[in-house]
């Protein structure tokens, strides 16, 4: 049970993963229950709730845990124990840029093969088109392959896409970094200006630098191998 007021909540959530040295190791491992070479945890005992219209940022370093919370979150993966609640409401995820895009397609393209992925219609996303090139800051690339577009433009065009959809909850797993400064900066500015225009909605971001958080979260988590610590 939860208050009316709780839209996730993770309770003694775990996640582990067996990893073999070999693939003929993980094949005898599955088949004939053979013993991992390791054990990893990503997760241990995360308990966790997210309020209606709570900006949660959840900040990490690179195997922390981060990634495999956001997917637990979003519903992408599974927890080895504990349990997971949505308690109904609608959810708009965000962990892979490039997926739903190809680089040989032109920008335009992309951008309605990304809401397509995203579960937006030709005519819902139609209108926005020139809207998100601009963001992109692409329009001179529109009709051009994606792969010409200057780095960090898949980001941009993904985000952009996510942010027509309507939903409840939206999950990003930080994937905005890899293009720069300029694609880091407009990609904050987008979100900050999303969430400031839609304030009943629940945001979690995961992300590993802090100078975001500052100006976007209304309630901040690290995670260190696997375990929530408040901030």
């Amino acid at each position: 049970m939860s208050d009316n007021n709780t839209v996730i909540k993770l309770e003694n959530v775990s996640k582990r993963y067996n990893v073999y040295s070999r693939n003929i190791d993980r094949i005898k491992g599955v088949l004939l229950n053979r013993e991992p070479a390791e054990v990893k945890h990503a997760l241990k005992n995360v308990s966790l709730e997210v309020k209606k219209g709570e900006r949660l940022v959840v900040m990490g370093v690179v195997d922390s845990g981060r990634s495999t919370l956001a997917k637990i979150i979003a519903g992408v993966t599974s927890p080895s124990k504990g349990r997971v609640e949505t308690f109904g409401k609608t959810m708009n995820v965000m962990l892979d840029a490039k997926v739903g895009m190809d680089m040989e397609f032109s920008c335009r393209d992309n951008i309605f093969m990304k809401a397509n992925i995203v579960g937006l219609t030709k005519a819902e996303i139609a209108p926005y088109v020139d809207e998100i090139l601009e963001f992109a800051e692409v329009k001179d690339f529109a009709d051009l392959p994606l792969k010409r577009a200057p780095k960090g433009t898949p980001a941009m065009l993904s985000l952009a896409v996510h942010l027509h959809k309507d939903a409840d909850i939206l999950v990003i797993d930080e994937v905005f970094g890899g293009g720069g400064n300029r694609v880091l900066t407009r990609c904050e500015r987008l979100l900050e200006d999303y969430a400031d225009n839609h304030p009943e909605k629940t945001i979690v971001i995961v992300i590993n630098h802090s100078a975001f958080v500052k100006t976007f979260a209304t309630r901040t988590v690290s995670i260190e191998k696997g375990i929530i610590k408040p901030t």
